[in-house]
């Protein structure tokens, strides 16, 4: 693996090198790679020049994230995110180009919001409070798929003002694709008490049944906000169920998810319940505890390696 992935590009084609990316996850998850070369190998990949690898690469770092970046290592995984993507951003650019391939232009906001939002990199994190004062100005004038990830990425150090700016903006949406964006950003914002407010409008608020997931779904996939989220649903099943179709309430299930095996054993005892289980139910628990315990597994088996070499960049710099 050391061999090959600094020059893939010479031996393997795009399709062979996405192939290459899912193979180094299977062998991360079998035991027969460690997590510092795993991670190694993936910094080596996201220099291609393939927006596809490059985009396989960050679905690759998305388990990472979840796995193995506990808060004390933000910091750290924030510096190999930037050392690692930076170079993607300066080869295809945060704004389109005329003529450029398809690829670029779909894997894009996933590269701004990585950067963005997790690595908080100072230039893409200035590009888009622009894009967000840009679009909440003159929405037409933005890509809603760059609109939506600007929005989430200055939503994560905003304020109570920005907090209603985004309320207002999603009451008043011309378009499905407007009213998704400031929905979803709502739950972006990283202080307690704005992910409170957005979780209390999921309930007040004017949703639709087929919208009640977008608020606490971005809360929950910030590591920390899994619990937040898991209270409040417990707090308050009653008033969120009652707010989708029966067909939906099994999904609440996967909010006992991530990699927390506490949480789990919480989401286990509340959705045994009789008045809670409703049909679908346990079939949805049994798939979020499975991918609990692989987690939780892997993290115990390979976080230490993780670890020392996100330390190890840091040390060597």
């Amino acid at each position: 693996v050391q061999a090959i992935a600094p020059g893939a590009e010479k031996m393997l084609n795009d399709r062979e090198r996405v192939s290459f990316l899912g193979n180094l996850g299977a062998l991360l998850d079998s035991g027969l790679m460690g997590g510092g070369t795993y991670m190694q190998a993936l910094g080596a990949f996201a220099k291609d020049s393939e927006p596809l690898v490059v985009s396989a690469v960050i679905t690759e770092l998305d388990g990472v994230n979840d796995t193995f970046v506990t808060p004390d290592l933000q910091g750290e995984f924030a510096d190999y995110l930037r050392k690692a993507l930076s170079p993607a951003v300066d080869r295809f650019g945060i704004q389109a180009k005329a003529g450029e391939d398809e690829a670029v232009a779909g894997f894009r906001p996933r590269l701004l919001y990585w950067l963005g939002r997790v690595a908080e990199d100072e230039a893409v994190v200035a590009w888009a409070k622009e894009t967000t004062v840009r679009y909440m100005d003159q929405p037409s004038s933005i890509d809603p798929s760059l609109a939506g990830v600007a929005l989430r990425i200055t939503a994560k150090q905003g304020d109570q003002q920005l907090f209603d700016r985004y309320i207002d903006h999603f009451e008043a949406a011309q378009s499905p694709a407007e009213r998704a964006n400031f929905l979803r950003a709502l739950g972006a914002f990283d202080a307690p008490v704005l992910q409170q407010n957005a979780l209390g409008y999921t309930l007040t608020g004017p949703l639709r049944p087929n919208e009640i997931f977008d608020i606490p779904g971005e809360i929950f996939d910030a590591r920390e906000g899994g619990d937040v989220v898991f209270e409040w649903l417990t707090v308050n099943y009653e008033a969120i169920a009652g707010r989708m179709p029966p067909l939906f309430r099994p999904f609440l299930a996967n909010f006992g998810g991530g990699c927390d095996s506490e949480r789990l054993e919480k989401a286990r005892i509340f959705f045994a319940r009789p008045e809670i289980s409703v049909e679908g139910t346990e079939k949805q628990m049994m798939k979020t505890a499975a991918g609990v315990v692989d987690c939780v597994n892997l993290q115990a088996r390979e976080g230490a390696n993780v670890k020392a070499y996100l330390e190890g960049i840091q040390a060597a710099r």
